[in-house]
């Protein structure tokens, strides 16, 4: 015989589903945790990458690592899906992607609003 106080979300788990999440864009990093946090859950660098080439990676070589987001976002343009990077793995595989920086001293660069939506796609209370 189980109670109503054993079936009901934790306050702990209730409280962090409707915890807002803050994000702090920076031009060289992007930091973003829960609000009332001492210090922010995520921190990664700015740039994103596109594939210089279709199927150039390897496969499980852009995996997940340490829940930081490797693959995040796939965009349609003329000539397909244009998918970004961001993350760690751009770093290990430079040669391999076309960088943008979408801010600079503090501010959205021209034509980096489509960079800085992946940031906000990525972020997510489940990734944080």
């Amino acid at each position: 015989m189980s109670s109503e106080a054993e079936n009901a979300p934790s306050s702990s788990g209730a409280a962090m589903l409707n915890q807002p999440i803050v994000m702090d864009c920076g031009t060289a990093t992007i930091k973003a945790g829960f609000a009332g946090g001492t210090k922010p859950k995520i921190t990664v660098g700015t740039k994103v990458g596109r594939a210089k080439h279709q199927r150039v990676m390897p496969g499980g070589a852009l995996e997940e690592k340490n829940n930081e987001p490797a693959v995040a976002w796939g965009k349609k343009s003329s000539s397909g899906i244009t998918s970004y990077f961001v993350g760690s793995k751009l770093d290990e595989h430079r040669g391999a992607f076309l960088l943008e920086h979408p801010m600079e001293r503090g501010s959205v660069v021209d034509g980096g609003w489509d960079a800085m939506e992946l940031y906000g796609s990525i972020f997510t209370p489940n990734r944080i």
